[in-house]
């Protein structure tokens, strides 16, 4: 006599082969997608390989890499978790980052040690509140040259000519990214491209003997391209490069008067200067020599500064 044929665990055995069906054609689609974890560019899985910052799989670009923000006062850049290349803050470039610095001003130098405070006129010197700090005396002389620099353009500074005197120039509290060119009582410097304030200061020994010391305050506009889009943000001007004439045009935000003052590269005003009222204006910098000259722009956002070039 048959067996009888047991009707619910057929059913059982048609389901588990079904389902094992299934799972055997999902598994190639499942080995090789999207890693649902991920959302975002470093961290997406295609492929079984991580996606880097540039959506590159298996990119060199992940974060934790270290990275050149570009910031000559940060170290130790790494691209961080939102794919951003960043630093930490050392202003005075000794390779110790502010947050650790016990003088963060003043490089590899804490307060109570001997220093030298640039100025020649002065003895004992010794940090003090992270500043180098001396005692004395003596004739302070003048620095004369333009006081407010667009970063990648040569200026030029004198002081007394004192004959036979040897001159030492330098930028407190660093020069770090500095170009420092002295000859004697000239000195020509180019600066950083980091909104920065230092102060350039000058020393002339005569004979074993202090004989002068002066400084003066810089302030640097790191003032970019020479040119920005049309529509963006900040005021532009086109063309650029031009021969003299070109148009400045407004920022979305920034539609009330601009004053604008045209100078050459070391500071000296070439006697072009208006107000803009409109959304945009011409400039005429009438029969001006090629060169790069700086279009300084006051108004109700701040100062700004772009670079002109003419060319004929």
């Amino acid at each position: 006599m048959a067996k009888p044929i047991d009707i619910f665990a057929l059913f059982r055995h048609t389901v588990r082969l079904l389902a094992m069906t299934v799972l055997y054609a999902l598994l190639p689609a499942l080995a090789h997608g999207q890693y649902a974890g991920g959302e975002g560019k470093g961290f997406a899985m295609e492929g079984c390989q991580p996606s880097d910052c540039e959506g590159e799989p298996g990119g060199p670009i992940m974060p934790g890499v270290p990275c050149d923000d570009g910031n000559v006062f940060t170290i130790n850049d790494v691209v961080s978790a939102s794919c951003a290349c960043q630093g930490e803050q050392d202003s005075d470039g000794d390779g110790t980052p502010d947050s650790s610095d016990p003088c963060p001003s003043l490089p590899d130098l804490v307060n109570g040690d001997p220093c030298d405070d640039n100025n020649c006129l002065t003895t004992g010197d010794v940090v003090t509140g992270c500043e180098c700090v001396g005692s004395g005396g003596g004739e302070v002389g003048t620095i004369f040259g333009n006081n407010l620099l667009a970063d990648g353009l040569t200026y030029w500074f004198t002081t007394t000519n004192i004959t036979g005197a040897a001159y030492t120039w330098s930028i407190l509290p660093n020069g770090v990214g500095w170009q420092v060119d002295a000859q004697g009582a000239v000195v020509s410097v180019i600066a950083p491209s980091v909104d920065d304030q230092v102060q350039l200061c000058v020393s002339a020994m005569l004979d074993e003997v202090c004989v002068l010391q002066a400084c003066t305050a810089l302030y640097v506009m790191d003032v970019g391209l020479v040119d920005l889009a049309d529509g963006a943000d900040g005021p532009s001007i086109r063309p650029n490069p031009n021969d003299g004439r070109f148009e400045l045009l407004k920022g979305v935000l920034d539609m009330g008067p601009m004053d604008y003052d045209v100078e050459d590269a070391t500071g000296r005003s070439q006697r072009v200067t208006g107000v803009i009222t409109g959304a945009r204006g011409i400039i005429d910098m009438g029969a001006a020599a090629p060169g790069v000259y700086l279009l300084r722009l006051r108004y109700a956002g701040g100062l700004r500064v772009l670079r002109v070039v003419v060319e004929r």
